[in-house]
């Protein structure tokens, strides 16, 4: 009988909605966002990647909830890893539906719910709250390992060279020829040190054993990641 009901109800829902569903956002929502959106059950666990529209399902879902009368906004959690992101989840349930209805995130809550069983709120740390001091506590953390670690030194160095590499691959190229070219020029080498010449992704080089690959980078990259940690530790 549940099955059955879920049957009618769904496609219901979904055709007495369509025009709230495909306006809520920019683009109308997917068959998969529509159901996960409609769907009524006690838990329902949605799995998505990112970029796949999380952020769209949940808008559309807290407005739905509270327009079509299922529930009140007070009876709504909608929480977020990240501030930015509960903010930006709150405008646009609002923007969009109307609904007011504000967004939390995990920690906050949780230091809502510590305030509320014990009385008062325990002290936060400065960069709980600060942006600038939490930055400045991670250089100094990184300051310190530095000083105290010098393979903490070399590791920082050599993110910073692969992540300030810009990848390209074949398709970024005219011609073959222009993306060989630039891969001769990248300094590729295999693990043991050895100067190849391979035909491999921008940045990957095969080692002796052909077996394994190993990001590599040149020279100029190196210089911009030392630059780039003396910025950052000055």
């Amino acid at each position: 009988m549940r099955t059955s009901a879920i049957a009618t109800f769904v496609p219901a829902e979904l055709e007495r909605w369509k025009d709230f569903f495909d306006t809520i956002e920019n683009k109308p929502l997917t068959p998969e966002q529509l159901l996960s959106v409609v769907v009524d059950e006690d838990a329902t666990l949605v799995l998505a990647g990112a970029g796949s529209g999380k952020t769209s399902v949940i808008t559309a879902k807290a407005a739905y909830l509270v327009k079509a009368g299922i529930r009140r906004p007070d009876e709504i959690l909608l929480l977020a890893f990240a501030k930015n992101a509960a903010e930006e989840m709150s405008e646009r349930v609002e923007a969009r539906s109307g609904v007011p209805l504000v967004a939390r995130t995990f920690h906050a809550i949780a230091y809502d719910i510590i305030g509320s069983v014990e009385g008062s709120k325990p002290a936060l740390a400065d960069h709980a709250t600060d942006d600038l001091a939490f930055t400045n506590l991670i250089k100094q953390i990184l300051k310190d390992l530095v000083h105290a670690l010098s393979a903490v030194s070399k590791a920082i160095i050599q993110w910073f060279a692969h992540f300030l590499v810009e990848p390209k691959t074949e398709w970024d190229f005219k011609t073959k020829h222009d993306f060989y070219t630039h891969i001769e020029k990248q300094d590729l080498r295999t693990l043991q040190g050895d100067t190849k010449s391979c035909r491999l992704p921008t940045g990957f080089t095969r080692t002796a054993s052909n077996t394994s690959m190993s990001r590599t980078t040149n020279t100029r990259s190196r210089r911009r990641a030392v630059g780039t940690i003396a910025r950052i530790f000055v």
